[in-house]
């Protein structure tokens, strides 16, 4: 991020999500009438997922910050904290335990998180 962040959480995912987004180019696509449509791009819905998960799931008590590193080879997020649920549960999907419920709650007014517990089990599916 350039020097003139604000330090808001929301706009840090607005911001990191944006740039993922231009990225991970959206593939071209249509419905079963040839008409155009905004097409889902699994890669970018990936990405953006595990942005949100570092953000609602950190531990923010401490020194630590979320990271989200971009290269030609690969995608790193990580942010300070761990799972609360079992990787394996995690994976499964279906369990949703949040470190940060109203971090989750206002991330799911703009439509970046459902509570669905299914974001790792996506993640795990698509890279």
């Amino acid at each position: 991020m350039s020097g003139d962040w604000s330090g808001n959480i929301i706009d840090f995912y607005l911001t990191v999500s944006q740039r993922l987004k231009s990225h991970f180019k959206a593939p071209f696509g249509t419905d079963e009438f040839g008409m155009s449509h905004s097409p889902r791009n699994p890669i970018t819905e990936a990405a953006n997922e595990a942005v949100t998960n570092a953000l609602i799931h950190a531990y923010y008590g401490g020194s630590c910050t979320i990271k989200v590193v971009l290269t030609n080879v690969k995608l790193e997020v990580t942010n300070p904290g761990s799972l609360l649920v079992d990787r394996d549960v995690t994976i499964a999907g279906g369990v949703s335990e949040s470190r940060n419920p109203t971090l989750m709650r206002i991330l799911s007014f703009i439509g970046a998180s459902d509570r669905a517990g299914s974001g790792l089990q996506n993640i795990w599916k698509v890279w």
